[in-house]
């Protein structure tokens, strides 16, 4: 575990996954909602909004 600067402890430390671990699905997905935020100014999209870039790239509920 990591001790933050206040002292409190904080959970074990998160590393982004390495460029080789991220496939092209991950990779399209990236890529369509920086498109989006771009497009929209929104920094921050929300959930609706992620889900309709999700639905762009033609996922569909099961």
């Amino acid at each position: 575990m990591q001790k933050e600067r206040n002292g409190d402890v904080a959970g074990p430390a998160r590393s982004a996954p390495m460029e080789q671990e991220i496939g092209p699905d991950e990779l399209e997905f990236i890529a369509a909602l920086d498109l989006f935020k771009k497009q929209n100014g929104r920094p921050f999209p929300s959930w609706s909004e992620v889900l309709f870039v999700l639905r762009g790239l033609g996922y569909r509920k099961a």
